[in-house]
């Protein structure tokens, strides 16, 4: 019977490489490796499975305040969605969740509070082209044309095929009276 512990635990150790992330399979690593005598290893892989389990949990709380964002938006409930966002960034840093409180921090007429969420979007996943967006869009509504043309660009940048971001591009070279650039860009984007 013993080897058909060392034989599992074998498996499973193979298994928890593949699938790091699944607190199942070090749970029932830690139970065999238990099983086998190798204590130590056993009460390692039992806190990475508890690691991971309360992981799971944070991330379903997360999860629940988004989608309590989502309904208090859908009701015109703005600050509300803003703190629910707030919260679910305090248990997941999650680039989606703070691009989505940026954006309704935008709603809310706050643009200087947007960059900040849009930045921190940023800094959890630097490919999120949709933060880059909506950064630019807040810069322009705070007539830091310079910044919100980086940040647009920044967003052509890692989706060429953008339409919004080129016409955004388009209504900041407008505002700062670039009209010959503007044209162009501002077609384009009609035409996409």
């Amino acid at each position: 019977k013993c080897n058909q512990w060392e034989e599992a635990a074998g498996e499973l150790s193979v298994a928890a490489q593949l699938a790091p992330d699944d607190g199942e399979i070090h749970y029932v690593l830690a139970e065999a490796l238990r099983k086998t005598g190798h204590a130590e290893e056993a009460n390692s892989e039992m806190a990475v499975a508890q690691n991971l389990q309360a992981h799971a949990a944070e991330k379903a709380q997360a999860h629940f305040r988004d989608y309590q964002a989502r309904k208090a938006l859908e009701a015109g409930e703005i600050d509300s969605a803003i703190d629910s966002y707030r919260q679910s960034l305090e248990l997941v840093k999650d680039a989606q969740t703070a691009t989505n409180m940026g954006v309704a921090l935008l709603w809310k007429g706050n643009p200087g509070d947007a960059i900040q969420a849009f930045q921190r979007a940023l800094d959890i996943d630097p490919k999120s082209e949709w933060a880059y967006y909506y950064l630019g869009v807040a810069f322009a509504r705070k007539h830091e044309f310079e910044s919100a043309e980086e940040a647009l660009n920044g967003a052509l940048k890692l989706r060429p095929e953008f339409p919004e971001a080129e016409f955004y591009r388009g209504l900041v070279y407008a505002s700062e009276g670039r009209f010959r650039e503007a044209e162009p860009v501002l077609r384009a984007a009609v035409r996409s």
